[in-house]
């Protein structure tokens, strides 16, 4: 559930980091199941298509750091790891950055990623694995690819045309107050109890085996 009123909250005040151009944010830890890995190929393929200047800001630590700060600074991507970034401070992000990516390359059933970047508005690049597809309609409320290069030609389409990655930010948290505001989903709950509980009371009793001492 999301308590959208804390959440405007949190996200009117300005965060610590200081963005400066257009950011791309990856939030999440920097293992190979959330899709950090893939980073590199993607932006790989994104220098052989050519994109506006911006800026990979990283939030998150892992397994992989080492490896995307190497790798990354190989390819000329002008990248800015966080040492540390609370979750008020993430939600700010979240709410001002160009474009989130989410490469996830396991089957998350619900991201509690995506769940509060479409809540604050953000526009979001994810691939389509799991239950994203539940949470993103591609190019309605946000844009889905599902390979490395599929993912650095929509990224590259986003970042030269911001106003269309508003508008899937906007309609991502129009959808998400619909769908996962906390009244909208306690009311939704009530009534999927309410129905089990008539299902249970009509049923018919089911007959149990006899006992051997029965028989």
């Amino acid at each position: 559930m999301v308590d959208f009123a804390a959440l405007e909250r949190v996200i009117a005040a300005p965060p610590e980091t200081r963005l400066e151009g257009p950011t791309l944010l990856f939030a999440g830890k920097l293992e190979p199941n959330k899709g950090a890995g893939l980073l590199p190929a993607i932006f790989r393929e994104l220098r052989e298509l050519g994109a506006p200047p911006f800026t990979l800001l990283i939030a998150g630590d892992g397994a992989l750091r080492n490896a995307l700060e190497r790798e990354l600074g190989e390819l000329g991507v002008r990248a800015q790891f966080l040492d540390w970034a609370g979750h008020d401070e993430l939600l700010r992000l979240m709410a001002r950055c160009d474009l989130l990516l989410f490469p996830s390359a396991w089957g998350e059933p619900l991201s509690r990623v995506l769940l509060e970047a479409s809540s604050v508005g953000a526009p979001i690049l994810a691939m389509p694995t799991g239950g994203t597809p539940d949470i993103i309609a591609d190019g309605v409320s946000g844009a889905l690819a599902a390979t490395p290069r599929a993912f650095a030609v929509r990224l590259r389409e986003l970042l030269a045309d911001p106003a269309a990655a508003r508008r899937l930010g906007t309609r991502a948290r129009e959808l998400a107050r619909e769908r996962y505001a906390a009244p909208e989903l306690v009311t939704r709950y009530e009534e999927l109890y309410v129905r089990a509980q008539q299902r249970s009371a009509a049923a018919p009793l089911q007959s149990q085996p006899e006992t051997p001492q029965q028989r």
